[in-house]
């Protein structure tokens, strides 16, 4: 399924018959398509092989009925077809009731295929026949980033009559040329709940030889803005918040209900684990080689519990998270 902000593109089932053959067998609707106006058994065989080739694996069909959100009106179709061997190459189709047309819907449901294409079927390059004169189309495909290939003159026959073709097609080098660079964010800051700034200092940075980035004095609040980091960070740092109240207070050490809060990545754990062991730092779990990397559980000088963790090389995004049935 596929949203965008005023429609979902979800496969096509049995009971949408009624509403895809009302669009699919009025003439003016299918004036500049490759079928109809449909018969009943033209839109059951349509349908039929829709919802087969959403059960064929590896997928080489993607039909989506496209669901106007606020009525929740079936207003049309779209889809993406595998034209070759590699799975890269796919041609490109949209049809909305008339009733819709005008308001900018077919523009919305072909970006979204657009985007389905490239990002997640990593197509190599999309492309779609279009009728001579069907200007409509024409402005949706170029407003798209399409290029017009070619026309090829009386080269399709359907409906008793020979029709002139144009091409359009886009690569997905095209498609990330010109689309906007993704948007970069990161956790800056995370707040840690203390009894006192210099004693939470004096673990963090005395102990875990955490790097001191900022101590500033906020007269007004009558608080200090402290931050550390562990050396070779460089996105995320701890903000080391004194608690201004019971409430507060009742968190120190207990921030995530007895599960490990925090997650120390190391370069060299053995380096880590021994020095830490040396000032004294309490390991309420023992060392470990996981399938994700060496871990031990230490605790801060409040309580929280932290992994002190080295993942292993070469493994997958992810493989660092302990199983769940291991996890604290």
């Amino acid at each position: 399924m596929l949203q965008t902000h005023r429609l979902i593109l979800r496969d096509l089932v049995l009971s949408d018959f009624d509403a895809v053959h009302d669009y699919a067998s009025d003439p003016l609707v299918t004036r500049f398509t490759s079928f109809g106006p449909n018969t009943v058994d033209e839109t059951r065989d349509f349908l039929s092989r829709s919802i087969h080739a959403g059960s064929v694996s590896p997928r080489q069909v993607h039909t989506f009925a496209v669901i106007e959100q606020s009525s929740g009106h079936l207003i049309g179709s779209c889809g993406l077809e595998q034209c070759d061997g590699t799975g890269r190459h796919y041609a490109f189709g949209y049809c909305l009731h008339r009733h819709w047309w005008g308001r900018g819907f077919g523009q919305e449901a072909a970006r979204a295929l657009l985007q389905f294409g490239f990002d997640r079927l990593q197509a190599h390059r999309l492309w779609a026949h279009v009728f001579l004169g069907n200007t409509a189309s024409v402005r949706i495909l170029e407003g798209l980033g399409f290029r017009r290939e070619g026309l090829a003159l009386q080269s399709f026959y359907v409906r008793n009559a020979w029709h002139d073709i144009l091409t359009f097609g886009q690569l997905r080098s095209e498609w990330l040329a010109a689309s906007p660079p993704a948007i970069r964010q990161s956790i800056g800051l995370t707040a840690l709940v203390v009894r006192d700034y210099d004693e939470a200092l004096e673990f963090f940075v005395g102990k875990l030889g955490f790097r001191l980035l900022e101590d500033t004095y906020i007269a007004e609040q009558d608080k200090r803005w402290v931050v550390v980091a562990p050396r070779g960070s460089h996105e995320s740092a701890l903000l080391l918040a004194r608690a201004g109240n019971e409430e507060q207070a009742s968190r120190i050490g207990n921030q995530t209900g007895g599960r490990v809060c925090l997650f120390l990545h190391t370069d060299d754990f053995w380096r880590d684990y021994r020095a830490y062991q040396a000032k004294g730092i309490v390991f309420v779990r023992e060392a470990k080689e996981e399938r994700y990397g060496t871990v031990a559980v230490f605790q801060d000088v409040y309580g929280n519990q932290w992994d002190l963790l080295q993942p292993k090389r070469g493994g997958r995004p992810g493989d660092w998270a302990p199983p769940e049935e291991n996890r604290p």
